[in-house]
């Protein structure tokens, strides 16, 4: 839970009815696992929406009156920041999750382990996960998790940075003139590499 009120705290550590319907117990304990885990963040993420959604639940129906009753007024963007440390959108991303198919879930991770074996990079996301389950159900055909494009080269002058990726988009931060400095150090760089290839 987070950015919460004294009043806000006081009454979640002593309304139990509150505690266990919006589940701050397990909240807290997820959230934590979920911060200092690595790759295991999905996993916590889709064991974590079980408990999201139900204390949405509860929230939609009895715990926002019982929270009005202690002078707290929330209503879903606050539940969601207050509770999570999250906006509205993700909040409804993780309610969603808990409605999906473990089979469907346990294919997305197959299928992201098989991207990663082969060298690519595929972000391992509840985002990516909704998104590639709902692509399949729209086409009707299994789709595979979307992978991130790679970075093919990547230049950093003064806090500036240059990226292009292997699908020929690019990314800059740099002004035109430390393009051009970046443009003369390259210049030069490859007129050493033709003199000391000619030698």
């Amino acid at each position: 839970m987070r950015n919460l009120l004294e009043i806000e705290v006081q009454t979640l550590l002593e309304n139990e009815a509150l505690q266990s319907g919006l589940q701050t117990a397990q909240i807290e304990s997820f959230q934590n696992e979920i911060y200092t885990s690595g790759l295991s963040k999905f996993e916590s993420s889709v064991s974590m929406s079980k408990v999201v959604a139900k204390s949405f639940e509860f929230f939609k129906e009895s715990g926002k009156g019982l929270l009005e009753e202690n002078g707290i007024y929330w209503g879903v963007d606050e539940f969601a920041q207050k509770m999570f440390g999250w906006k509205r959108s993700y909040l409804y991303k993780m309610v969603k999750l808990s409605k999906v198919h473990t089979s469907k879930i346990k294919k997305f991770k197959r299928d992201c382990q098989e991207i990663r074996e082969s060298g690519e990079v595929v972000a391992v996301s509840v985002e990516n996960c909704l998104k590639t389950i709902r692509e399949s159900v729209q086409s009707g055909q299994d789709e595979t998790p979307q992978t991130r494009p790679q970075i093919v080269l990547n230049i950093k002058l003064d806090g500036a940075t240059f990226k292009m990726y292997d699908d020929n988009e690019s990314k800059c931060s740099m002004s035109l003139e430390q393009l051009r400095n970046v443009r003369g150090i390259l210049n030069d760089f490859i007129e050493t590499l033709e003199v000391e290839s000619a030698e």
